[in-house]
């Protein structure tokens, strides 16, 4: 199967050699790599994986919202926060899911424990803090801060 990682710029990515080291200790001969896709050349993203034949992708910055409008289903967690980071093709259809928060989280939680009690701050507003902040949201009982250079966001 062949997968891979599109953003803009993208060269600094370190998935490819993490998902290569995982498909070689899981025995498995698939293939992912990085597509950087500037956002003036986004509107032909389903030629450009088309033409890749992707199985799948991931999406980092400046894609996570825009890639919203090519998708066929969007998961009730994406859908929620705004943001996909992972596409499934499947039959031809482009499903998107938001992993950001539920494994941000795990680490947080499997590094700290419990996060229930904390004060807690996000610096960013972007598509991979929106589903950190939605999944942070299930385990604490304090307010969360986000914090961002840009008020709007």
């Amino acid at each position: 199967m062949k997968f891979g990682v599109i953003g803009h710029p993208i060269n600094h990515s370190l998935s490819p050699i993490m998902h290569a080291a995982n498909f070689e200790a899981l025995g498995r001969e698939d293939e992912y790599g990085a597509l950087d896709i500037p956002p003036e050349q986004f509107k032909q993203i389903k030629e450009i994986i088309n033409e890749k034949a992707l199985d799948g992708f991931n999406i980092t910055i400046p894609h996570k919202e825009s890639i919203l409008p090519y998708l066929d289903e969007v998961s009730s967690n994406a859908k929620h926060i705004g943001a996909v980071n992972t596409v499934l093709i499947q039959d031809n259809k482009w499903i998107g899911y938001n992993t950001d928060g539920i494994g941000f989280v795990k680490g947080l939680i499997e590094h700290y424990g419990s996060i229930q009690d904390r004060k807690i701050l996000v610096l960013g507003a972007g598509g991979a803090s929106k589903g950190i902040v939605s999944e942070m949201q299930k385990f604490t009982n304090h307010k969360i801060t986000v914090a961002n250079r840009t008020m709007s966001r």
